[in-house]
């Protein structure tokens, strides 16, 4: 199994595209502990259940994403395994949100 963010909509047209996360052992190794630590409310449901958005509240979760990956070097050394698998999906992922800012969106993180 694996966490993707899936662009269900965008304006009002289907979009159905994925942007993979992590594995969901990974996710659990690495990710869930630094957004345990960190207090992250919405990246906390992650895994499970996972959660949808709309424009409405992706500021929020863009702004824990960038939180999670400033926060990353604080858990992790920069040549290890997790630092590098983390920086490389969370730059992935603040680009893609980025994309969306503004814009009408249905989006599933899970």
């Amino acid at each position: 199994m694996s966490i993707a963010l899936t662009i269900e909509k965008v304006e009002g047209e289907e979009i159905g595209r994925e942007v993979p996360i992590s594995s969901n052992a990974t996710y659990i190794t690495y990710w869930e502990p630094v957004i345990t630590k960190e207090g992250l409310p919405w990246l906390q449901v992650l895994l499970s259940p996972g959660f949808d958005i709309t424009e409405e509240y992706l500021p929020e979760v863009l702004a824990e994403v960038r939180a999670l990956k400033a926060a990353v070097a604080r858990y992790y050394a920069p040549d290890s395994t997790a630092y590098q698998h983390m920086e490389e999906h969370l730059t992935r992922l603040v680009a893609e949100l980025e994309a969306l800012e503004g814009k009408k969106v249905a989006l599933f993180f899970g």
